[in-house]
């Protein structure tokens, strides 16, 4: 019963907190103000795009094309198997609100990486078109497979939202990249 309360506060909770718990991670004014509802619940990205994911009942799993998955207010969320699933499926709205607090606190741990740099004392970050620019408080963000990704303007947010989640997927990990190696320059 525990547990099956736990995944569907899980769920809730994950739509409309996970970002800002992530962007106070990050420390970013305009991470605060951008926030969005994350697409997945994936906690963790490298750059050849080996995912891990924390599930519902707090399992932090390695995301496989067989995982079991299941939308909820716009987010994909990857299960570790099909019992958590099957749970999250079955649990009522009273047994969310039990479980959010102690969700949010497991999920809160995560720190969420980003394409940002500083130089020159500002905040910058490098677009997915490779574009540099000054990060601004309305600065658009796409939260996704752990990591938020700002764009340099409303059509790249559109143009990125556009795309498949696989497409998407090559466009993240090649922003890690880029990110790593803008990060490894001095500036």
């Amino acid at each position: 019963m525990r547990k099956s309360m736990f995944i569907m506060a899980s769920l809730m909770a994950m739509s409309t907190i996970a970002f800002a718990a992530g962007a106070m991670k990050s420390g970013t004014k305009a991470a605060m103000q951008s926030a969005a509802t994350p697409l997945n619940n994936v906690v963790k990205m490298d750059a050849d795009g080996h995912r891990k994911a924390l599930c519902c009942c707090r399992a932090e799993f390695t995301v496989t094309d067989n995982a079991p998955t299941m939308d909820h207010a716009g987010t994909t969320f990857y299960m570790c198997g099909e019992g958590c699933k099957e749970m999250a499926m079955k649990a009522t709205r009273e047994q969310t609100a039990v479980m959010i607090a102690d969700w949010h606190e497991k999920y809160a741990t995560y720190p969420v990486p980003t394409n940002t740099f500083v130089s020159d004392g500002k905040l910058w970050a490098k677009c997915g078109c490779g574009k540099e620019f000054e990060l601004k408080d309305q600065s658009l963000a796409i939260i996704e497979n752990g990591h938020a990704s700002y764009c340099c303007s409303e059509a790249c947010h559109e143009g990125f939202m556009k795309l498949s989640a696989a497409e998407r997927l090559q466009k993240e990990m090649a922003i890690l990249k880029a990110n790593a190696e803008v990060k490894s320059t001095s500036r």
